[in-house]
């Protein structure tokens, strides 16, 4: 299946951004649909080094490429309290449960389980 707006495969929007949640940067060839990644900041690891040089000889090679660099964890809240408001009716309990979660301090660090 395709996305209707656009010739992306649904698999392939899919695995962009499960790449992209992990904090990685995407080159997605246009022409082919081939998908390569790399840690963000990677460079400044030299075990990375090879790797993403070969990944970055591989992407320069192909005609055109499309650059997705993962979101801040800014953006990636404001997308939570848009999905919380948007898509999660009013009377649903768990509306409540979710922004109670998002509006504690360190919305995104899993709570401590004392008894651990």
């Amino acid at each position: 299946m395709t996305n209707k707006n656009c010739n992306i495969p649904d698999l392939l929007i899919t695995e962009i951004a499960q790449e992209i949640d992990m904090g990685m940067v995407c080159f997605i060839n246009p022409e082919t649909l081939e998908l390569e990644s790399i840690l963000e900041n990677s460079y400044i690891y030299e075990d990375t080094e090879e790797f993403n040089q070969e990944i970055f000889a591989k992407v320069n090679k192909w005609k055109k490429y499309i650059h997705i660099e993962p979101l801040e964890s800014r953006e990636s809240f404001l997308i939570m309290e848009k999905f919380i408001k948007c898509c999660i009716p009013d009377k649903d309990r768990f509306k409540e449960e979710l922004w109670n979660a998002i509006s504690r301090p360190k919305p995104l660090t899993p709570p401590v389980d004392p008894d651990f």
